[in-house]
């Protein structure tokens, strides 16, 4: 077990400054930041073909892309989630009893 004076040489060791390695997350979020952004882009570009092939109004159209936007940010948020609980950095929420 140990004692108070090796847990707070660890604190200030690991407090002592930046993460080195947080330069290593940066490209996997600006991949995953084009990757939203080009395709949500798609879903508009392919938006006249789903209004001819479903016949569908310009309103319904509307409400397909912005079910599709906030489908795919909800799973990127819930994605990230549950990396966090799967990496051990944090736990999942308890469970409310009933």
């Amino acid at each position: 077990m140990p004692n108070a004076q090796s847990r707070l040489a660890t604190l200030q060791a690991a407090s002592s400054g930046p993460d080195p390695r947080r330069w290593l997350m940066l490209p996997v979020v600006l991949t995953a930041m084009f990757m939203a952004g080009f395709d949500i882009w798609a879903v508009n570009v392919a938006a006249p073909s789903l209004q001819r092939d479903l016949h569908v109004r310009d309103a319904a159209l509307q409400l397909i892309v912005g079910g599709y936007a906030f489908m795919y940010a909800s799973g990127m948020v819930t994605g990230g989630r549950l990396g966090r609980c799967q990496r051990g950095r944090e736990r999942p929420p308890a469970r409310p009893r009933p």
